[in-house]
């Protein structure tokens, strides 16, 4: 069982097996010519988050990890890619990425194309009995090649009353709020990078 999946399941026991069919992302766009770019690297960039909750940016990323390997691309590790940013462009956060053009990025990590990540939504509505978790994301990838987007993907999950204990929620405890979390980043970031053409 995957690493996150353990940790759901310590969170709640609401783990989503890893055996279930995935469905694809709701929106995604693949450019005609994506085959033609022959992207075999992917520098997978920090996602950003934009809500004023971060806490996302890390676990969207783990999850990237995880399911890109299995569509055959090539990637640095977290720490490489973190270092090259730091280190050539001073950038500490994902949200300091546009600092560096997408050039220069290309060039930095000399890869084929450039994995973008944005945490559109990561939320909690509580509203007496309505209690709703949701996390809403979008990724692209930019071919060095051609410079431009090639692809992106967007999903959206949501968690109702009916799947999440109000009492955990209000309290903002472990348990439901994070189980759910982790389980619709997993659903969102999964139908997205299944949505991304094999390497």
């Amino acid at each position: 069982m995957r690493r996150v999946g353990r940790l759901i399941a310590a969170l709640g026991g609401l783990a989503m097996s890893a055996a279930c069919v995935v469905p694809l992302a709701d929106k995604y766009w693949t450019a005609p010519e994506y085959d033609d770019q022959a992207i075999r690297t992917l520098a997978v960039l920090p996602p950003k988050a934009d809500t004023t909750d971060i806490r996302g940016e890390p676990i969207v990323r783990e999850m990237i990890y995880e399911r890109i390997g299995d569509r055959g691309y090539k990637t640095a590790a977290p720490d490489e890619i973190d270092t090259v940013l730091k280190e050539k462009f001073g950038i500490t956060e994902p949200g300091m990425i546009g600092a560096a053009t997408q050039q220069e990025l290309c060039a930095a990590f000399a890869a084929d194309g450039l994995l973008y990540g944005t945490i559109l939504k990561w939320g909690v509505t509580v509203t007496g009995a309505y209690n709703k978790a949701e996390v809403e994301a979008r990724f692209s990838v930019w071919s060095c090649k051609a410079e431009r987007e090639i692809w992106w993907a967007q999903d959206y999950a949501d968690r109702s009353t009916i799947d999440v204990n109000p009492a955990s929620m209000v309290g903002n405890t472990l348990g439901a709020v994070q189980a759910s979390y982790y389980q619709l980043s997993e659903e969102v970031v999964y139908n997205c990078m299944d949505s991304l053409p094999e390497s």
